[in-house]
């Protein structure tokens, strides 16, 4: 099996990264050329899984093993480069041509048993066609080390677990028209989700600066960071949030409760700041008719992101992101929930001791 291990091979893989517009066919067609292992893995994940999902599946794996997409510059926008860049040559997140070659090698060589298992070839031709991010994949770290390399071959492996599947399953049914009638404002939903679940806000100060990096590419040592998994389960735990908004199309609701896609939290679903009940039919309006400048509703993490190694409820993870009203945004600013919460107690005693409430 081929590891794209030649010096030709790191050369292609340097020029496209070099190159102003990053183009993932250009240097797969020069890869194909160069090497027959490769062609032949081509041809091997398209008679499993067809000519769209193998070719989705080979650019995100390439992705994966060879490629980052982060800010090398103090200042700077991200870019596309190669895991041994200069510029990444203090950081864990470098990674040596021969890692990177070995790292796509044995991902590749481990579908070979796992394409055998239905679900798993289901899983990638979901991901082909309802992706929400470019190259996605079930791909994962398996920690997050931030003072040893990160992109190592014994630190990434697929992700077979029911979160992956779960996540596809509920972009399947709700962004396809044939399946729910309001499919138009998922599509809406789905694109506003993926920037709050998956990019990392920007940041032009502290040790580690973001500007809209993925998250498990953002340094490991930044509050920012999070691996697929944790982002995985924002988005789903956003999206299990909506479908318990008030006013939920009951037809819908069951649909979903029939793919088994759904978490059970408290019904209807409140603001955790002000207690007021989110509707769908006020949500829904406001995503398919939006005013600049307003937002009655609002995804964002209950405890504000400030270090690293904290506990589930202080990262971003499923339980740590919520939909907000407008007052409770503001209300909140940067306070955590406890602390919101017991400003809003003492807010209201005094009231009620002067008289007010």
């Amino acid at each position: 099996m081929s590891m794209l291990n030649s010096d030709a091979a790191r050369q292609i893989f340097e020029a496209a990264g070099n190159r102003p517009n990053f183009s993932m066919p250009q240097m797969v067609e020069q890869l194909l050329t160069l090497d027959d292992g490769l062609s032949q893995e081509a041809r091997f994940l398209a008679q499993a899984l067809g000519e769209r999902p193998a070719r989705h599946v080979l650019h995100g794996l390439l992705r994966a093993s060879f490629l980052i997409e982060t800010v090398l510059v103090r200042g700077g926008a991200t870019k596309m480069t190669v895991r041994w860049s200069p510029g990444l040559a203090a950081d864990v997140r470098f990674a040596s041509f021969e890692e990177s070659s070995h790292i796509f090698a044995a991902l590749l060589e481990k579908l070979h048993t796992d394409l055998n298992d239905e679900a798993k070839r289901l899983l990638l031709i979901g991901f082909a066609a309802h992706k929400l991010v470019s190259y996605e994949l079930p791909v994962d770290y398996r920690q997050r080390p931030a003072d040893v390399p990160i992109h190592r071959l014994d630190n990434i492996g697929w992700d077979w677990s029911d979160l992956p599947a779960r996540v596809i399953a509920l972009r399947r049914v709700l962004r396809t028209a044939t399946h729910n009638p309001y499919a138009a404002v998922f599509v809406q939903v789905y694109g506003k989700i993926a920037v709050k679940t998956y990019l990392t806000d920007r940041a032009q100060t502290g040790d580690h600066q973001t500007n809209r990096e993925k998250r498990w590419e953002a340094h490991p040592g930044s509050f920012q960071y999070a691996l697929r998994r944790n982002c995985w389960s924002v988005e789903a735990a956003l999206i299990n949030q909506i479908c318990h908004f008030a006013e939920f199309p009951p037809d819908l609701y069951a649909l979903l409760v029939q793919a088994n896609v759904l978490q059970d939290i408290p019904t209807p679903y409140r603001c955790p700041i002000t207690l007021d009940l989110l509707s769908f039919s006020e949500f829904r309006d406001e995503v398919m008719n939006p005013r600049h400048g307003r937002a009655r509703f609002q995804a964002g993490h209950l405890n504000p992101l400030r270090g690293v190694g904290a506990s589930s409820d202080e990262g971003h993870t499923a339980a740590n992101i919520g939909w907000v009203t407008a007052d409770g945004n503001r209300i909140q600013g940067y306070l955590s929930l406890d602390e919101t919460r017991a400003l809003l107690a003492r807010i209201a005693e005094n009231y009620r001791r002067n008289g007010l409430a």
